[in-house]
């Protein structure tokens, strides 16, 4: 590969950037999600029982606005809606 003087070598060589393979950084990325516990409790009362909701799961929509999925704590209720993140 050429090496253009204006334009630092590291960009230029792949050799020279410690880089991981997608499967391998995604499944560290995994381990260090895995430990959260979902639902977390967020201080949304349930419009169905008047329990706390939570959030049940790390994932945001990407609408307009961004939304995230919240269900009733109260085992017996299970109300689910969406909150604006």
């Amino acid at each position: 590969m050429e090496h253009h003087e204006s334009f630092p070598k590291a960009i230029n060589t792949v050799e020279s950037l410690s880089l991981k393979p997608l499967n391998i950084f995604n499944s560290e990325r995994r381990k260090f999600h895995n430990h959260e516990i979902y639902p977390k409790p967020n201080g949304i009362e349930c419009p169905m029982c008047g329990n706390e909701m939570g959030d049940s799961d790390n994932i945001t929509l990407t609408s307009i606005p961004p939304q995230r999925k919240i269900e009733c704590l109260n085992k017996d209720c299970k109300h689910i809606n969406y909150r604006i993140v």
